[in-house]
């Protein structure tokens, strides 16, 4: 299950770094992510997956955007797995060394994550 932090939502600086529509969408697009804080970046699916937004729903170009801010701010790191890019976030308790890989495969699963 993911679990956000609330000292980071409201304090983190990485995430005070990115826009307002940036900051809307992270914890949605974080709860969008598998048990170990990655996504898949298809962002016409993602798109999909805000349908109940209806007109303020983020396009997929938005969404691209979007993410393009979470990496520049260092809130996730793009890998490529099959040629299908993913997103990673931080994982691991706070203030942590962990290193992370990318997965080794399609399903987005590590190795060093079982």
């Amino acid at each position: 299950m993911a679990i956000i932090d609330r000292e980071g939502l409201f304090k983190g600086k990485r995430l005070r770094k990115c826009s307002a529509a940036a900051r809307w969408r992270w914890p949605y697009l974080f709860l969008m992510s598998n048990g170990y804080a990655r996504i898949e970046l298809d962002y016409e699916s993602i798109a999909d997956e805000f349908s109940s937004f209806r007109e303020s729903a983020p396009t997929p170009d938005e969404l691209r955007e979007t993410f393009a801010e979470f990496r520049a701010n260092h809130l996730i790191f793009v890998y490529a797995v099959n040629d299908q890019e993913w997103g990673s976030g931080t994982v691991g308790a706070r203030g942590s060394k962990t290193t992370r890989r990318p997965p080794t495969t399609e399903a987005g699963v590590s190795s060093n994550a079982r």
